[in-house]
């Protein structure tokens, strides 16, 4: 926190468990709690069981409870931050911070209307005009704009707003190397025996996260076939879920595949003991013209602090496996390049591949750590309140 005193607005309900995380009195919607120094105010919302109508419900109760919040019961911030996993919160932060006449930083986490429009949704739906006059909203109050995308000013200055280049500042995702031990530990961090069984001379290839359909692993499949028939020594664990999984599962039956295993997903405190324990670590997403501004995934800032090689299915060529030099970018959805690059891991002797994970490791230090990025946000946010002192 750098001295300074952070208070964090946040939903009670949790998104992917869809479970409630707090008991609140009978007669009120929020409660405020402290986590390691950090004020939280959690507001008490609808909850959802699946990607449904209701999950949009949450959305708006969450817009309108931070909206009827008495502020008057806090000290005034020096500046606001609202961050984007959809555009309500970010709208309603802006308006906060003009109501409470202070500073305002908007954090683009994703590109909204952009995102549907790249999966298939007309320019001209309802929801993606709603949401392009929000965005141009938001930009427009905005002190300084974060950014986790390389290339996500270039969308942003496309749009014309009168916006500075220099009000654009790409923070990514982050990771903190320390919990990523560099070399593998025998059990989980729960105590459960690890989940990778190592065989004598047979490598292991970890693919950590959702099963979801983006993420092309019905190629990554095909793959492990191919190396199957030509008996490569490579073992596949598909560690998460998804609404892909129950298709994958049938796929890798029918495929009669013997080295891939799948495994429920696993706490976020037992990914570094997970990682550490691969040989290969695989990443792939599906060829969407809204990767073209480039992409920020916490999977690979995990996969480089882990120290391994990686191979990631990706059709766009700059991205930060190429730029460290740290393992194999292969286009997305295709099978058999995929089935060449693992088979050329396999080749490679064990010095060889370390040699590629200690360069990831190397540039996750140095782009991606929490201490190097924390730097960065402190320095963002002085600057943005002394300019409006």
């Amino acid at each position: 926190m750098k001295g300074h005193e952070v208070t964090i607005f946040a939903s009670s309900f949790h998104y992917s468990k869809h479970t409630e995380t707090q008991q609140f009195e009978e007669s009120s919607f929020w409660k405020e709690d402290s986590i390691e120094g950090v004020q939280f105010i959690w507001f008490k919302t609808i909850p959802y069981k699946s990607n449904n109508w209701r999950r949009y419900l949450n959305i708006l109760d969450y817009t309108y409870k931070i909206k009827m919040f008495d502020y008057s019961l806090l000290e005034k911030p020096d500046v606001i931050i609202g961050s984007s996993f959809h555009l309500l919160t970010p709208w309603i932060s802006g308006r906060l911070a003009q109501k409470l006449r202070v500073p305002f930083v908007s954090e683009i986490r994703d590109l909204w209307p952009e995102t549907l429009i790249a999966l298939g949704t007309s320019k001209y739906h309802p929801l993606v005009l709603l949401m392009a006059h929000l965005e141009k909203r938001i930009y427009r109050s905005s002190s300084r704009i974060i950014v986790l995308f390389p290339k996500a000013h270039e969308y942003i200055l496309n749009l014309r707003l009168g916006i500075s280049r220099d009000d654009i500042v790409q923070i990514p995702n982050g990771v903190d190397c320390r919990q990523f031990a560099e070399e593998s530990t025998d059990t989980l961090v729960s105590g459960e025996p690890s989940i990778i069984n190592k065989r004598s001379e047979t490598l292991t290839i970890v693919n950590a996260g959702s099963l979801g359909n983006v993420y092309c692993l019905d190629s990554l499949l095909d793959a492990m076939k191919i190396l199957q028939d030509t008996q490569i020594p490579v073992h596949l664990y598909l560690v998460g879920d998804g609404v892909k999984a129950k298709e994958l599962k049938k796929q890798a039956q029918e495929l009669r595949l013997e080295n891939v295993t799948f495994h429920e997903p696993v706490s976020r405190e037992q990914i570094p003991a997970l990682l550490s324990k691969a040989d290969i670590l695989y990443a792939s997403i599906m060829d969407s013209p809204l990767y073209r501004w480039g992409m920020s995934l916490n999977k690979i800032t995990e996969y480089m602090a882990a120290a391994k090689p990686i191979v990631f299915g990706y059709n766009q060529p700059d991205n930060p496996i190429n730029e460290s030099g740290c393992g194999f970018t292969v286009p997305a959805n295709q099978p058999k390049a995929l089935a060449e690059v693992l088979q050329k891991l396999v080749a490679m002797t064990e010095t060889e591949r370390k040699t590629l994970g200690k360069r990831g490791r190397l540039f996750a230090e140095k782009h991606y750590d929490f201490s190097i990025l924390g730097e960065k946000l402190t320095s963002l946010l002085e600057t943005v309140v002394k300019e409006n002192t």
